[in-house]
């Protein structure tokens, strides 16, 4: 929105119009934003460095954007693991192919681990349950931490 509509008078103007070069932006949502402009305590108009700046921040995030898709998409194509483990990764809930494909990426081949404890000491990290008392557990996880002093 920020890159067609830099500042408040042009977002005014856009909304009152509905908003016509954002398809995303639903008409109610456009006349709420019409309204908010008209009631703000902000009366000023925006000066035009701000509107370039804005603008321009707009423009790095989407390229930035696009430029980590492509990275994501160079990663799972050619990074040197096995499908099948990255497609049995995938079927769990919240996990994707960039976080799969990662992951394998750091354990190699999960063949090497005889269970999950062993993967989570790997990495650095070790499930607790917290408890006192009658009171309820609570299951963590925390960083191993280990004495550096000798």
């Amino acid at each position: 929105m920020l890159i067609f509509y830099g500042s408040r008078k042009s977002i005014q103007l856009a909304a009152a119009k509905g908003f016509k070069r954002l398809s995303r932006v639903p008409k109610g949502k456009a006349e709420e934003i019409a309204a908010a402009l008209k009631s703000g305590i902000d009366i000023k108009d925006t000066p035009d460095f701000v509107i370039a700046t804005i603008q321009s921040k707009v423009r790095q995030i989407k390229y930035l954007k696009e430029e980590i898709k492509t990275l994501e998409k160079v990663l799972c194509s050619s990074a040197p693991i096995n499908t099948e483990q990255v497609d049995l990764l995938c079927s769990l809930k919240g996990m994707g192919r960039v976080t799969a494909t990662t992951l394998l990426l750091f354990i190699e081949d999960f063949n090497r681990f005889e269970d999950a404890a062993h993967i989570a000491s790997f990495f650095g990290v070790q499930p607790r349950i917290k408890k006192s008392g009658d009171g309820a557990y609570k299951p963590r996880v925390f960083p191993l931490i280990r004495n550096r002093r000798g």
